[in-house]
């Protein structure tokens, strides 16, 4: 059977996506990334003009125009027998590294430091300031001094230069000679302030994105639809986007009533593609009271409800949105409503619902706030009363939205969920901790809720990558 490799298009899928997860975290991240880069670029440049001494540098040139020893004494007399005039052998190209060598030594730098007036100088800092070199396929020796004073380093560069032929002519093994004398340098070869700057910003740039992956890596919430399918086991019911990318008319927007404001916009498109989704849910196992909450507060549980509500009454159906959260209600500042009576009224004097509740510039829609906060929210809740006003109100709506407090919060969400017939549990991206997620979802499995599904709330998106996750 031969082996199974992975075809070309799946590769390409795959380059594409992790070009993708890159891009998307580079959008995340690219105010540190930039400012990280360009304070790199600042600071190398800030260091290289006022914390680095400008280093000048003075080059003097010798040539070697004799590369010859004289031979041994009893050699030239053999040669003197038997010619008159007395030759020299060449010496070998190799001996242009003994005069390099020799250059460096100590006993020049000695000469150097004793027949001039070099009072700061000691042997060991000379040898520092100096590099000497053969001039490739050339008798040619480039001497370079480098020195933060331009005058010292063109000194020094003629004096080694100076005494150093003395000292060939003084031991007579060939002639040298000072082919180019160094003058002052005007303008300084270090510090290199344009590349300086360009490395800077380089490995700012690599270095910036790396602690971007790693804060991306670290990052422990949820961001994704694939990381509620991954992470938490669970189906993404809609995904709510806080704003579009690129779409002027959308960016920053206030997204309180945005199905009511702005029904054509892509988050209230997002908001019924939610409603369809229940929908088909519902077509086995009918539902009509759906509890929405959230792991912590302002996750937009409140605001997921109110705009569902919104669309479901869109539709044609009659809905009643309940808030029941009689700890910090929010469904009478949404709508703009009273909060003098409301649910708690339904308990206590046992009012009509009808009677308690809010009808909206919404026809089929109706709210019913709070009423007053009570001391004891969670025995209200768990009253006999309580699951009789929810049988009573099956009866006159085809749906009930009831918004509770965060499930990990109080326990007033985990008492709803056991008396509704469906639940649906709103996350926030890029917020919401993975182990805050799945310790709501057990929270719900343990009151044996059914819980239909997750809403991905306030996810960053780019206007195509939002309609293409619905074709």
């Amino acid at each position: 059977m031969g082996e199974i490799r992975p075809s070309t298009t799946t590769n390409q899928i795959n380059g594409a996506m992790d070009l993708r997860i890159l891009m998307r975290v580079f959008m995340k991240r690219w105010l540190l990334i930039i400012s990280f880069t360009l304070g790199c670029g600042l600071i190398a440049g800030l260091i290289s003009q006022f914390v680095l001494s400008p280093i000048y540098q003075a080059n003097t040139l010798l040539m070697v125009t004799v590369a010859s020893e004289k031979l041994p004494q009893a050699t030239l007399n053999t040669q003197t027998r038997q010619n008159t005039t007395t030759t020299t052998t060449p010496m070998p190209v190799l001996t242009m590294n003994t005069y390099l060598e020799h250059l460096k030594s100590e006993d020049v730098m000695n000469r150097v430091l004793n027949n001039n007036d070099f009072p700061e100088l000691t042997i060991s800092k000379i040898k520092r300031m100096v590099n000497a070199s053969i001039v490739r396929d050339s008798n040619l020796i480039e001497i370079q001094v480098q020195s933060s004073d331009p005058a010292l380093a063109a000194n020094v560069a003629n004096t080694i230069g100076r005494e150093y032929v003395k000292l060939m002519d003084e031991l007579q093994f060939s002639s040298v000679m000072v082919l180019s004398a160094a003058n002052v340098p005007i303008s300084p070869i270090k510090p290199l302030k344009k590349l300086n700057i360009t490395i800077a910003v380089l490995l700012g740039l690599v270095l910036s994105f790396l602690i971007a992956l790693l804060l991306e890596y670290m990052d422990n919430t949820i961001k994704t639809p694939n990381d509620v399918n991954r992470l938490l086991n669970q189906t993404v019911l809609a995904v709510i986007p806080g704003k579009i990318n690129d779409d002027k008319n959308n960016r920053n927007k206030h997204l309180g009533l945005v199905a009511f404001e702005d029904s054509k916009s892509p988050i209230s498109e997002s908001y019924r593609d939610l409603r369809t989704n229940l929908g088909f849910l519902g077509l086995d196992q009918p539902f009509k009271t759906i509890l929405i909450t959230s792991p912590l507060a302002e996750d937009g549980k409140s605001t997921t409800a109110a705009n569902l509500a919104i669309v479901v009454a869109q539709a044609g159906y009659k809905v009643l949105l309940v808030d029941c959260d009689l700890r910090k209600p929010q469904m009478h500042i949404i709508f703009n409503i009273p909060n003098n009576q409301g649910f708690t009224d339904c308990i206590f004097s046992e009012k009509d619902p009808q009677d308690a509740s809010h009808s909206t510039v919404i026809a089929s829609l109706t709210v019913m706030t709070s009423g007053r906060i009570p001391p004891n929210p969670a025995e209200i809740l768990n009253s006999e009363r309580t699951h009789k006003l929810w049988s009573k109100l099956e009866t006159q709506y085809d749906y009930v939205f009831i918004d509770s407090p965060p499930i990990l919060a109080v326990t007033d969400a985990n008492i709803i969920a056991a008396q509704v017939d469906a639940t649906v549990l709103v996350i926030s991206a890029g917020k919401t901790r993975i182990e805050l997620a799945l310790q709501a979802i057990e929270r719900l499995i343990r009151a044996k809720a059914r819980l239909l599904g997750l809403v991905l709330n306030r996810a960053v998106m780019d206007k195509e990558e939002y309609y293409g996750n619905y074709r």
